[in-house]
């Protein structure tokens, strides 16, 4: 979905991209395999000779500095909460 998409550019800071493909995983194995067997010189030439884009999401400044800074706080929780958290799967 297009939401989906803008939150992954927004929590990557990344530019995402669609391919024209439906089954991209499938291409990127294609594109790996030749540029493995020399078809292409490397990985980045097999996906510009190739992968035609449909639609860009650009990350919004503002909403990644606010996924940045709570991947902050996950980062100080997770350890924090370990402990507990091996005790409740233990029931």
């Amino acid at each position: 979905s297009e939401t989906w998409m803008q939150i992954k550019a927004d929590i990557m800071n990344a530019e995402m991209t669609v391919p024209e493909v439906s089954e991209a995983g499938c291409l990127g194995m294609a594109l790996l395999a030749g540029s493995a067997v020399g078809v292409y010189r490397n990985v980045k030439e097999a996906v510009e000779t190739t992968v035609k884009v449909t639609k860009r999401y650009e990350p919004d400044a503002h909403r990644a500095a606010i996924y940045n800074e709570n991947m902050e706080v996950y980062k100080d929780l997770y350890p924090a909460l370990q402990s507990i958290n091996h005790r409740i799967a233990r029931f």
